[in-house]
């Protein structure tokens, strides 16, 4: 069974812990010590060993067939407790491990990065307000008062296909395609506005400015009232008339306010969104930025600054570079933030995912340890979590902290934790390796681990 590299190797080591006054021994009561009991062993000079030497010397001192019966009843002996450790964790342990990382995963995936202190609102003024039909169309109002609201107006139950058709304006095929798809987007929101404004349940003041140029054309299209409708065709016309006066002013002025912020190169909009965390800016003026190198990170620098800069200024490189260096010294400040909020967060959920993983095991009565309860398992579990988590500062592999933590809780009376450790540290060194091939490697150090974590090392006195 001996080889000529098992017997070098042998001989080298002997030579090397000789010339140190190095001694290793077998702990005794240990699965190698009855091996080393049950075989031949042999002195070796450390000046003359060698292979034809040392094995003729086993042939001679050894026992014959009751040497190799004892020789095969080790190798099992070792290979067999290799083997079941390698399987139960391979097989219980490792699943186990992994459907806790997967429940740690989804509690965490919120908080992969820093986010971004604001949201961005672009605004911008709907196609059909810019094409010459709907510009020409409202032009009807550029020097009439605006009326004062009549309040809610019915006009009839409409379908939404008959606000489409009704809607149109002309012939021009570029208008009306524009329109239709104004009044379909966001699930046909623009439409079943209109229908609201035209059966009387909402205020053609409360509509939203993106939809009262679609409307003005709809009130002027709609000359005949509804069949069944309760009114005079005076009354009608009235109604008809002042609608369309307040949505024709209102779209004119949002065509207005678009077309002098685009030529003053105005960025923010004279209403934003009123939200929190929200930067509000003109769509076309944003365009135009962004084709000349400008970023949204510039953007929240602006912001960050009390938007210091504006117009023209937005593309000079001096301002550019102080709009970065603001974004940039907030970032990092939010970074670190977001990190200390996140070593938190991870301490939590690791935490908490090994705590309902106990909460389910006692639930079924399936603890691994005899006499184990739900309290004991917690308290293993807290004070190793305790420890872990002491310095705020220090970095974990999560995975690695769940994976010692349910060898802890669950197989501290197995050999699981130092085999999921190696396991691990041959996937981080070798992440490309294939699984069968980390299996064998994983397997040959738990062997020399196993081997070596049965042996003592003494040292001769000089």
């Amino acid at each position: 069974m001996l080889d000529p590299n098992a017997i070098a190797a042998a001989i080298g080591i002997n030579q090397e812990y000789a010339g140190k006054g190095v001694t290793l021994t077998p702990i005794p009561d240990t699965p190698l010590s009855l091996i080393c009991r049950e075989c031949p062993t042999v002195a070796l000079s450390t000046e003359s060993a060698t292979y034809e030497g040392t094995s003729s010397h086993l042939v001679n001192v050894s026992r014959g067939e009751e040497h190799a019966q004892l020789m095969a009843q080790s190798v099992e002996l070792v290979s067999g407790t290799v083997r079941r450790t390698m399987d139960f964790t391979r097989n219980t342990v490792y699943p186990h491990i992994r459907r806790v990382v997967e429940k740690y995963t989804t509690a965490m995936a919120s908080l992969a990065n820093a986010p971004l202190p604001y949201d961005l609102d672009a605004q911008y003024v709907p196609e059909v307000y810019r094409l010459a039909p709907g510009r020409e169309f409202v032009e009807q109002w550029e020097n009439t008062p605006r009326a004062t609201s009549p309040g809610v107006q019915n006009f009839g139950n409409y379908s939404p296909e008959e606000v489409i058709s009704l809607a149109k304006l002309t012939d021009d095929g570029d208008f009306n395609s524009s329109m239709r798809e104004l009044l379909e987007a966001r699930n046909g929101e623009g439409v079943g506005l209109l229908i609201q404004v035209l059966d009387g349940r909402m205020d053609v003041e409360k509509l939203p400015t993106d939809y009262v140029l679609p409307l003005a054309i709809i009130v002027k299209n709609i000359e005949m009232p509804k069949e069944g409708l309760q009114t005079t065709v005076a009354s009608y016309n009235n109604a008809r008339a002042l609608v369309a006066n307040i949505a024709g002013h209102r779209a004119l002025g949002a065509i207005r306010i678009a077309d002098t912020a685009f030529k003053n190169f105005s960025l923010y909009p004279v209403s934003g969104s009123g939200k929190a965390g929200v930067i509000s800016v003109n769509g076309e003026v944003w365009n135009e930025l962004l084709d000349k190198d400008f970023s949204l990170e510039m953007l929240i620098g602006n912001e960050i600054l009390g938007r210091k800069f504006r117009g023209a200024q937005l593309n000079d490189a001096e301002a550019r570079a102080a709009m970065l260096s603001a974004y940039e010294g907030d970032k990092a400040r939010r970074q670190a933030a977001h990190e200390l909020n996140r070593k938190v967060a991870e301490r939590a959920a690791v935490q908490n995912v090994l705590r309902d993983d106990i909460k389910c095991v006692a639930e079924c009565g399936e603890f691994t340890v005899e006499g184990d309860t739900y309290d004991k398992a917690w308290g293993r579990l807290r004070d190793f979590v305790d420890a872990v988590y002491k310095n705020q500062f220090q970095q974990h592999d999560p995975v690695m902290v769940i994976s010692a933590a349910v060898c802890l809780v669950w197989y501290a009376h197995t050999d699981a934790a130092r085999v999921v450790d190696i396991m691990f540290t041959i996937e981080k060194e070798q992440p490309n390796l294939p699984a069968n091939q980390v299996a064998t490697l994983a397997t040959l150090k738990y062997l020399c681990a196993w081997v070596t974590s049965q042996i003592n090392v003494s040292v001769a006195a000089h």
